[in-house]
């Protein structure tokens, strides 16, 4: 073989190998041989994938590894290339509001665990519940304005970022009555029960009926002298 030969063949497998692309398997190939700490990566990647179906406590752990592996690129336990080849191998783009999104919820992963048969399995609505203040997170749990059942519509709605829609069908309404005697009823009761009746003509949303004579509602005296008396609510709710 001439010089020449060499020479010629030498270009030939420069141009070669410029033109031909790599791969997917040669590239994760590449970024894996670049990896700080493969033993880690093997882990967080076996655990992503075993982790990563619908339910919400698995979401949660899935938020709860990608914010191991986010932590990791951070204080230099992973590198940026293993960030890379994570992502590849369970096809997540890491600049992704997606990705993003998972971070927060695992911020707040402890207290969704702490209410998980309240918060619906939605990465969205999950998501839009972890942007809340904790205390009022947990004050909407606890008068049952979040459930499981809640959409982001109507998560949007009670938090004031969206303004809340109207029944525009007689179908769409479900009605709540309730009836009692009032007089049966110890003062303080009838005091909060009265109060919660001013709240009720207030809000837009509900259609309040009230039998008890108006003398009795802005009465200060702690004796009511009514036999019978009748409140009822008649509630509009969104099905």
């Amino acid at each position: 073989m001439t010089h020449s030969d060499v020479v010629i063949s030498t270009s030939f497998m420069k141009d070669f190998c410029m033109k031909t692309k790599l791969t997917r398997d040669q590239k994760m190939l590449k970024l894996y041989s670049k990896s700080n700490n493969p033993e880690l990566l093997d882990s967080l990647i076996k655990r992503y994938m075993t982790e990563s179906k619908s339910t919400l406590m698995k979401l949660l752990n899935v938020c709860d590894i990608l914010r191991e592996l986010d932590d990791s690129v951070r204080n230099l336990t992973l590198n940026q290339d293993d960030l890379n080849y994570f992502c590849k191998s369970v096809s997540i783009n890491p600049k992704s509001p997606t990705f993003r999104k998972h971070i927060c919820i695992s911020k707040k992963s402890d207290l969704i665990r702490k209410y998980i048969e309240c918060v619906p399995s939605s990465i969205s609505t999950v998501y839009e519940i972890c942007t809340l203040d904790s205390e009022k997170f947990e004050e909407l749990v606890k008068f049952e304005q979040i459930t499981s059942s809640t959409t982001l519509r109507e998560l949007k709605e009670l938090t004031g970022k969206l303004p809340v829609s109207k029944p525009s069908k007689s179908s769409d309404v479900n009605f709540l009555r309730i009836d009692f005697d009032f007089n049966s009823l110890s003062f303080d009761l009838k005091k909060q029960i009265l109060k919660l009746h001013s709240e009720f003509k207030s809000n837009y949303q509900l259609r309040v009926f009230c039998t008890i004579p108006e003398k009795i509602l802005n009465s200060s005296n702690n004796v009511i002298d009514i036999e019978t008396t009748e409140l009822r609510v008649e509630d509009e709710v969104l099905v």
